[in-house]
């Protein structure tokens, strides 16, 4: 059996998904969306496994979307309808993304149900608001919709400032804006908030978010509330224990959660061609990439010292990410430049030329433990994956070995045919089982 054969028919994550897949829409009778939000599963995971479907058995899919898009139900009524109109409006042509500072927007429809849900908890009449990073622009709705309170957004982004600034102005409402680094703690924000509202970016151990809550704690008065987010769906579900482990570090105790409530955008340059094929293929249109779930959690103590969380590191890493990669790296450099603040404006290092782990698609015992053996570290992962592969009874084309060569040292993916979704497939098991970074 050769190498493509194998992942998509005998792969432990390709084949759950697979079965998650046929278990959610037989036939893939439902939006591209919809089963995105169902599954729990990124929407390049779900291609790839609806292409493995469609290779063993293929699906003559009709040419419209058979089932609306499905909502979490949450009220629209705290928000007028000429605010949502004008805020569509106004969002409708928003900054270019830094992936660089983890930057993933949500949807439209769901900022508007985040807006609604933060507006559930105003626990008063008036107060004051704080969100700690806002590139889903979802502070402009709840300022219109509770003029009472001080709303006030710290981000280290100027240009997602200037976005809800103007948002603000446009629905007629006021908001005070900073632009500042959470990561280096400089305590822009005056203490004894009655809310704090952020969107982390995920790490296994919780410490990227454990960064956001201790500021978040530190702001808040006491049985002050966070409304935050964790377990992301482009993550197993055993990646949010650090996270939630954290947040009861961080002083906080959880009153609320609601089960993938954000829904986030698909980037305009995600797809490769072999994907679009595919999607022409099933009728399908894609506005979803994952799913977070979100949560309300009450201030019940002081918070814990913070683990130490390298953000310059962490960027650096994010720089050899695959999608920083199909953006364009110095684009997101330029980026990073133009609307950075304090020393975030500087260039960070070249990130090094980074390839795919592609031992990730073997068993975890004949996988390579690089943290724990230094005799691992001087094996070329290829070889010793084409090794392991064989002793499996899997024999790759030829074209398959040097695809795994080169995607050892590359993570760019070839653009269409059966090359592209082994570089997928290798690409999807890698990015599921990835730890420490996003």
């Amino acid at each position: 059996m050769n190498l493509l054969a194998w992942l998509l028919r005998e792969h432990p994550l390709i084949r759950e998904a697979k079965r998650i897949i046929q278990r959610t829409a037989p036939s893939l009778s439902c939006s591209l969306d919809e089963l995105v939000v169902r599954s729990r599963l990124p929407v390049r995971t779900v291609l790839l496994a609806a292409n493995a479907l469609d290779q063993s058995q293929p699906v003559d899919r009709p040419p419209q979307d058979l089932s609306p898009l499905v909502t979490t139900g949450a009220p629209k009524s705290a928000l007028p309808t000429e605010v949502v109109t004008a805020y569509a409006n106004h969002c409708s042509h928003r900054e270019e993304p830094v992936l660089l500072w983890g930057q993933r927007r949500l949807t439209l429809d769901s900022a508007i149900e985040r807006a609604c849900y933060v507006l559930q908890w105003l626990p008063r009449k008036r107060g004051r608001i704080v969100f700690l990073g806002d590139d889903d622009a979802v502070s402009p709705l709840v300022a219109a919709a509770a003029p009472a309170y001080e709303v006030e957004v710290l981000d280290i982004d100027r240009g997602v400032l200037v976005h809800v600034d103007n948002a603000a102005r446009a629905i007629g409402a006021t908001l005070t804006t900073i632009n500042a680094d959470v990561s280096h703690a400089r305590n822009e924000l005056r203490r004894g908030a009655e809310m704090v509202i952020c969107d982390p970016c995920p790490t296994s151990d919780g410490s990227f978010e454990a960064m956001f809550w201790s500021e978040a704690s530190a702001l808040l008065q006491p049985r002050g509330l966070l409304v935050t987010t964790f377990a992301p769906s482009h993550k197993p579900l055993a990646f949010s224990f650090g996270a939630l482990s954290q947040l009861s570090r961080t002083g906080f105790s959880l009153r609320d959660s609601r089960p993938d409530f954000g829904k986030y955008e698909v980037f305009p340059f995600e797809f490769l061609p072999a994907e679009r094929t595919l999607l022409q293929r099933f009728h399908w249109t894609s506005q979803i990439s994952q799913t977070k779930s979100l949560c309300a959690a009450e201030k019940t103590s002081d918070s814990a010292t913070a683990t130490p969380f390298d953000f310059q590191q962490w960027m650096n890493e994010i720089g050899g990410h695959y999608l920083t990669t199909q953006a364009g790296i110095m684009d997101q450099h330029a980026l990073l430049a133009q609307r950075g603040a304090g020393p975030i404006a500087s260039p960070l290092p070249r990130p090094l030329c980074r390839g795919l782990r592609v031992d990730a698609i073997l068993p975890v015992p004949r996988r390579l433990h690089r943290q724990s053996s230094a005799i691992a570290l001087s094996v070329d992962p290829a070889m010793h994956t084409l090794s392991e592969l064989s002793r499996l009874g899997v024999h790759p084309k030829p074209e398959e070995v040097a695809e795994i060569h080169r995607l050892s040292k590359s993570s760019a993916i070839v653009p269409s045919g059966p090359l592209a979704w082994l570089g997928l497939a290798v690409r999807a098991i890698e990015s599921w089982e990835r730890c420490q970074y996003q």
